[in-house]
């Protein structure tokens, strides 16, 4: 790797902490910066020649704007919604939670960019796979990836609290549930749905939908029942 690049990580959240133990493992150098060092950008950053905007969605347009100083360095931001031309982004197809993962992990995960900007010009001395979109392409794409991963994990989240305040079942045995799941959404995705659905169960349907009557939990059920009801589960089979 080309000795002269530094990487400048802007944020103190979780992808900036993911960020900082892969370029650690990988021994590449970057600096940090976060408005809570009391230092300001351009002295701590000075020095850096790839600068990763690694902050809220919401604020990357205006902190790049508000920095003039940003301008004069290659800059990317890892949003998967936020689309700007004048800022490319690259977006890391992982979910990153507490902890650090392995390098391994961090070395297969890959990036989803902006199409036309170049990941290795982005990201000099990674080894990730890389995909681009366009920016119509891009916000459906992290429309998918909430629903799936955000949607899909309250649903887990509360089925975890039932199993340990309701059933007391110890929630570990939930894992190999989801692992199955898990396996024939990717590798038998036709028949991945089981009843009550897909066999019509409407008895069951009913008595589920009785159990949730006055919670928030009814009108998510129902809207699954419609999802799947008007067709649009068809599409996911291929």
């Amino acid at each position: 790797m080309n000795q002269q690049i530094l990487y400048g990580i802007i944020g103190k959240g979780a992808l900036s902490r993911h960020l900082e133990a892969y370029f650690s493992m990988l021994g590449i150098p970057f600096v940090v910066w976060h408005r809570g060092l009391g230092v300001s950008l351009e002295h701590q950053l000075e020095a850096a020649t790839h600068i990763i905007l690694a902050i809220n969605d919401d604020a990357i347009v205006n902190f790049f704007s508000q920095h003039q100083f940003l301008m004069k360095r290659t800059v990317v931001h890892c949003s998967g919604s936020v689309y700007d031309p004048h800022i490319p982004g690259c977006h890391p197809l992982m979910s990153f939670g507490g902890g650090t993962y392995s390098l391994a992990l961090y070395q297969a995960i890959p990036f989803v960019c902006d199409s036309g900007c170049t990941f290795n010009e982005l990201f000099p001395g990674l080894p990730n796979k890389a995909f681009y979109l366009t920016p119509e392409q891009k916000i459906r794409y992290h429309l998918e990836l909430v629903m799936a991963g955000n949607f899909s994990t309250m649903l887990w989240l509360h089925a975890r609290s039932s199993f340990i305040n309701e059933f007391n079942i110890d929630p570990s045995y939930l894992a190999q549930y989801l692992e199955i799941i898990l396996h024939n959404v990717m590798l038998d995705p036709a028949h991945a749905l089981t009843r009550p659905l897909v066999r019509g169960d409407t008895a069951t349907i009913n008595r589920h939908i009785e159990l949730l009557k006055n919670n928030p939990w009814e009108a998510v059920y129902k809207s699954f029942i419609s999802c799947f009801n008007s067709g649009a589960c068809n599409e996911i089979h291929s």
